[in-house]
């Protein structure tokens, strides 16, 4: 039985210490080891390469020495990460005054591909990766999959009321004062091909429901000529206005252009602290890395941080790390 794994939640470890004279307080699972160790080069899960995804740091400037930085490693491959964040602030004598490390790991969770049940984030990120786990994936989950990506990929509501009994009808795009209605098949084989008959008959849905659009999606490797046919020749004579087929390749392209639009976990995370972090003052961090799905540069100018999805702006003047 085939099973995925997500990163969606995660621990966090602490070392902080307050003052030469201040209490010190450690959280950390093996203190040395969490304190200590260098940066991560492999992932411990997979062993694949670990990247620095996002680098942001700060010069405290307030008559005093101390640096605040951000860092985010994720594996290459199977996607666990960890978030490194220090701050120290040192006092006039140059003895270390103040002095935190936190640091926040992906906690791993397994999930099986059968089930209706995995959550649907996860399930779009590993076929991002993976397309072939579609053709494992339960059926009505795969149903509420394309419905996502659908609501996604056209920025509108996509009803799902795929049951027995549903004559044909598996999902409702609500895009325009004419819904397009679709009927999703997930067909186990990889080299399969969708044939006529499971078309026609959604065409008699869509005659019987008097509706004018309709899309056709399954995991089949590609559709019969006499499918490509039939779905040409209804909108030719009127039938339907529109009528669209997807197969595997299709959806699988659609489903790449809107991962690269979500947030990784480390970015919903990094979003949420900026707001923390907005109460009390946010610093004034440069961004020297932040690449998420390869949409952004991994090295450059100097860059007013701006946590979560939004874009960095950049700043009046080059600064880079030495």
């Amino acid at each position: 039985m085939g099973e995925i794994i997500g990163y969606n939640d995660y621990s966090r470890d602490e070392y902080v210490v307050s003052g030469p004279q201040g209490a010190s307080t450690i959280r950390a699972t093996k203190e040395e080891d969490f304190f200590f160790r260098d940066e991560l080069t492999t992932c411990p899960f997979c062993s694949s390469i670990m990247q620095r995804v996002y680098h942001a740091w700060a010069e405290l400037n307030w008559g005093t020495n101390g640096y605040e930085g951000n860092v985010v490693l994720e594996c290459s491959s199977c996607r666990w990460w960890e978030y490194n964040y220090t701050w120290e602030c040192e006092g006039s004598s140059w003895d270390l005054d103040d002095f935190e490390k936190r640091t926040t790991r992906g906690i791993a969770k397994r999930f099986d591909l059968a089930s209706a049940t995995v959550p649907l984030d996860i399930l779009s990120e590993e076929a991002t990766r993976r397309p072939e786990v579609l053709y494992e994936t339960n059926p009505t989950r795969f149903e509420q999959l394309v419905g996502h990506v659908f609501s996604a990929h056209y920025n509108c509501e996509v009803i799902h009321c795929g049951r027995s009994n549903d004559r044909g009808i598996d999902l409702i795009l609500v895009n325009s004062d004419s819904p397009v209605l679709i009927q999703v098949k997930r067909r186990s084989n990889p080299r399969a091909t969708e044939k006529v008959s499971a078309v026609r008959e959604f065409l008699g849905s869509l005659v019987l429901q008097q509706a004018r659009k309709g899309i056709f999606v399954s995991t089949a490797k590609k559709f019969s000529a006499s499918t490509h046919d039939a779905a040409a020749s209804v909108v030719t004579r009127s039938i339907v206005d529109q009528f669209d087929l997807f197969d595997f390749d299709r959806f699988c392209a659609m489903l790449r252009t809107v991962g690269e639009t979500q947030s990784r976990p480390w970015e919903k995370l990094l979003r949420m602290l900026e707001v923390e972090q907005d109460s009390f003052g946010t610093l004034d961090l440069k961004v020297d890395c932040y690449d998420i799905n390869s949409r952004r540069p991994q090295k450059g100018p100097g860059l007013n941080v701006v946590l979560g999805s939004r874009e960095p702006e950049p700043v009046s003047r080059f600064e880079e790390l030495e």
